[in-house]
């Protein structure tokens, strides 16, 4: 996920364009709320410094401004850099935001990281569409906490979406989403000094109670024994055997990029 306070529309859009397939972008408040209780990965803004990082509950997050001194440099760039017909600004900066992506200290999250293993535990690539889902709902829990949202990604109704799903032949959107939760709870909780109720705050579940609840249903642990790395890595391998087998992979391949590529 990338935050960004940007208000200009063409520079939002190159953010869009620089983004993933599969992550969120997040403006205006939107932006505040998701550095309070999200993940993200990077901020974009268009004020102060050309870089730098900002402070968030889960430590800093690298942060590119797009200020007045840098989108001349760039323009100067686009015009000048070639014999061939300039790129179109929009895309250009999106060319730019790509490259400072990659190359400036954005590392790898725990999200990345959840996916990169849950890939390995598989045995393949895991399909587009679940990437899409997963990532979003890893990233940002809170903004996620039943099936209408993720539904809202796609433009479609919480019915209609697991309508998608049955035909396919997979477990309803809300039991990945469940699973997706879980995981995010078990993350939050590998930190020894945040407690329950600190974890359920963070991740949008109403209460400590609910958190213990959800997480002991869909998964079968408690929520302490969640701060045991073997555990965690257990979780892994249980939601790959639950919903992840080669004929419920078949299923999301059918989904056609759902999620994946979000205007």
């Amino acid at each position: 996920m990338i935050i960004t306070t940007l208000s200009d529309l063409q520079l939002f859009s190159s953010v869009r364009r620089a983004a993933r397939r599969d992550e969120d972008v997040t403006t205006e408040i939107g932006a505040l709320e998701a550095l309070r209780f999200g993940f993200p990965r990077a901020a974009i803004g268009s004020r102060g410094a050309p870089g730098g990082s900002i402070s968030g509950p889960s430590g800093d997050l690298p942060t590119l401004t797009l200020d007045r001194a840098l989108l001349g440099t760039w323009e100067e760039e686009r015009r000048w850099g070639g014999p061939d017909v300039p790129p179109e600004r929009t895309d250009y900066i999106a060319f730019r935001i790509r490259g400072w992506l990659r190359t400036t200290g954005v590392e790898p999250t725990w999200v990345d990281l959840y996916l990169r293993d849950l890939g390995r535990a598989v045995g393949q690539p895991l399909p587009p569409s679940f990437l899409g889902m997963a990532r979003r709902v890893l990233e940002w829990p809170a903004r996620y906490p039943d099936l209408g949202p993720v539904a809202g990604v796609v433009g479609l109704s919480a019915g209609a979406l697991k309508a998608r799903f049955r035909r396919r032949g997979l477990a309803s959107p809300h039991v990945y989403l469940r699973w997706l939760r879980s995981l995010a709870v078990a993350q939050v909780l590998s930190d020894p000094g945040m407690t329950t109720v600190g974890a359920a705050h963070r991740l949008g579940i109403s209460s400590g109670g609910n958190l213990c609840r959800t997480v002991l249903d869909t998964t079968g642990f408690r929520p302490k024994d969640l701060r045991r790395p073997e555990i965690r890595t257990g979780l892994l391998t249980e939601m790959v055997e639950a919903l992840l087998s080669q004929g419920a992979l078949a299923g999301w391949d059918e989904l056609d990029g759902l999620f994946y590529e979000v205007a």
